[in-house]
């Protein structure tokens, strides 16, 4: 059984050859992938401690509002109306035109 395999790699060498080539090639693009994302990772951990940045995935709108008091542009994308009921000015994108709303 081993004999006839080997004899089968020797007889089609050149697609052996590509086999191994093309399963170095997706080994290396997948390891090149998680050092790239670990390195994304890690500069972002870094990023937010040296620069206090925060991120949080729910809205504040009370925090929002104190800061829009306080004279920084807030710019919220969302597809809530909930949260949109409480901007001061609404734009929309509908079939590729941005429209304003409300002001």
């Amino acid at each position: 059984m081993l004999k006839r395999s080997w004899l089968s790699k020797k007889r089609k060498s050149g697609r052996t050859v590509l086999m191994v080539a093309l399963f170095f090639i997706m080994a290396n693009l997948v390891l090149s992938t998680i050092i790239i994302k670990t390195a994304v990772n890690a500069q972002m951990d870094y990023a937010k401690a040296s620069l206090g940045g925060t991120v949080s995935l729910s809205a504040d709108m009370d925090k929002i509002r104190e800061e829009h008091k306080e004279n920084k542009i807030v710019v919220i994308v969302t597809h809530s109306r909930k949260v949109a009921s409480r901007a001061d000015t609404v734009l929309k994108l509908r079939k590729g035109k941005l429209t304003e709303t409300k002001s």
